[in-house]
C-alpha cells in the first residue's frame, strides 16, 4: 500500500507583531469616553436600588472594558 500524501495547508499564518507585557496606556492616553463608561458601570453596580443581576452584569462589563483597553 502506498503511503498517504500530506495535504498542503489552505492558509498560512504569519506573526506580524507580538504582544507586549508592558502596557503603554495610562489614564491620560485612554479615551475619556471609555473611562466614562467604566465609571458609569461602576456607579450602576454600587447603586442601592440596583438588583444583584444588574450589578453582576455591570461589573462584568467593567471587567471586559478594562481588559480590552488595558485599564488597571
Amino acid at each position: 500500500m502506498a503511503p498517504k500524501r500530506q495535504r498542503q495547508p489552505l492558509q498560512k499564518a504569519t506573526v506580524v507583531k507580538t504582544a507586549q507585557d508592558k502596557t503603554t496606556d495610562t489614564p491620560e492616553t485612554v479615551d475619556k469616553e471609555v473611562l466614562g463608561r467604566i465609571e458609569k458601570c461602576l456607579r450602576k453596580a454600587r447603586h442601592e436600588t440596583t438588583t444583584e443581576t444588574e450589578a453582576k452584569a455591570a461589573l462584568f462589563l467593567v471587567q471586559k472594558l478594562m481588559a480590552q483597553y488595558n485599564v488597571f
